[in-house]
C-alpha cells in the first residue's frame, strides 16, 4: 500500500529529468523561422477578427438587451456568467475579455466578484483536471515539447514559490498556468493563493478598464447629445485607462521574457554539464 502511494506521488510530481534534453539550441534555420512568422501574422489576424467581430456584435440590439437583462436579474445573470466564464476558462479560452465584459456589464464592485468567481472556479477544475484525470496527456505533450519546458521544471525545483509567482504575473495564456503547474506538481494551496491574488490583480485592472469603457461611452454619448466640449476630461480618462493596461501588459510581456531567459540559462547550463537525461514514460 505504501508502495502504491509513493508510485502514485512519483507520477503526479514533473521532474526536469522527465522532459527530454537535445543539444544547445542552435541558431534557427530560416524555414522554421518564417514558419513561426507565418504562425504570428495568422494569430494576429486571428485576434483581429475576433476583436472586430465582438465590436461588431456590441453594436447589435442583441447584445444590449442581453446587458440589460444581465443588469436587470444581477445575480441570476451573475450566476449564469460565473458558470459560462469558468466552462470557458477550462476550455483553454483567453480570459481577460471576459473580465473586461463583467466590467462593462455588471459595474466595478459587482463585476470583479463575478469576474473573479469565474475565472476561480475554472481556474481550479482545469488544475484539477491537469491533475487527476489529463496527466497523462498533458505530460506527453511537455515530454514532446521544446528543451526550455525542461528548465522551467528545473527552475521550479530550485524556488518553487518564486518561478510560481513568476509565472502567474507573466503575460502567458491561463491554460498553460493551470494544466502546466498542475502536471508539474505544484502544491494546490500555493497555486490556488497566487491564483486569486495575483491573477486577481490582473481581473481587478481588466474590470476597471471594463466598466471605464462603458463610463467613458456613457460620458461621450451624452456629451454629443448635449453638444458638451468638455474634451480634455474625456481624453485624459481614456489615456490613464489606456496607460494603465499598457503598463500592466509590458510588465507581464517583460516577466515572461525574464523566465525564458533564466530557462535558456538552466538548458545551456545543464548541456554544458553533459545532463541529456531521458525519463522514459
Amino acid at each position: 500500500m505504501q508502495k502504491s502511494m509513493g508510485d502514485d506521488a512519483n507520477a503526479v510530481r514533473l521532474t526536469y529529468q522527465s522532459i527530454p534534453m537535445g543539444e544547445r539550441a542552435a541558431p534557427k534555420e530560416s524555414s522554421p523561422r518564417t514558419s513561426h512568422v507565418l504562425a504570428g501574422i495568422l494569430a494576429v489576424v486571428f485576434c483581429v477578427v475576433v476583436i472586430l467581430s465582438l465590436w461588431a456584435f456590441a453594436q447589435t440590439q442583441a447584445f444590449r438587451e442581453l446587458v440589460r437583462w444581465e443588469q436587470d436579474h444581477q445575480v441570476l445573470g451573475g450566476l449564469i456568467y460565473v458558470l459560462f466564464y469558468a466552462a470557458c476558462v477550462v476550455l483553454c479560452c483567453p480570459s481577460t475579455i471576459f473580465d473586461l465584459l463583467a466590467g462593462y456589464i455588471f459595474g466595478f464592485g459587482f463585476g470583479t466578484a463575478v469576474a473573479m468567481g469565474g475565472k476561480t472556479l475554472g481556474s481550479v477544475v482545469a488544475f484539477l483536471l491537469g491533475r487527476y484525470v489529463m496527466h497523462d496527456t498533458i505530460r506527453r505533450k511537455l515530454t514532446e515539447g521544446p528543451p526550455v519546458l525542461r528548465a522551467w521544471a528545473l527552475l521550479l525545483e530550485r524556488n518553487e514559490l518564486q518561478f510560481v509567482l513568476l509565472l502567474q504575473f507573466a503575460y502567458i495564456p491561463i491554460f498553460l498556468k493551470n494544466y502546466g503547474l498542475a502536471v508539474a506538481g505544484v502544491p494546490f494551496g500555493l497555486f490556488l493563493w497566487t491564483n486569486v491574488v495575483i491573477g486577481g490583480a490582473r481581473t481587478w485592472l481588466a474590470v476597471y478598464i471594463g466598466h471605464s469603457t462603458a463610463h467613458i461611452t456613457e460620458i461621450l454619448t451624452s456629451h454629443a447629445a448635449r453638444g458638451d466640449a468638455r474634451v480634455a476630461q474625456e481624453v485624459l480618462m481614456i489615456v490613464a485607462v489606456v496607460s494603465t493596461l499598457l503598463l500592466f501588459v509590458v510588465g507581464s510581456y517583460r516577466t515572461k521574457q525574464y523566465l525564458d531567459e533564466l530557462a535558456d540559462r538552466e538548458v545551456n547550463a545543464l548541456v554544458d554539464n553533459g545532463d541529456k537525461g531521458h525519463f522514459e514514460l
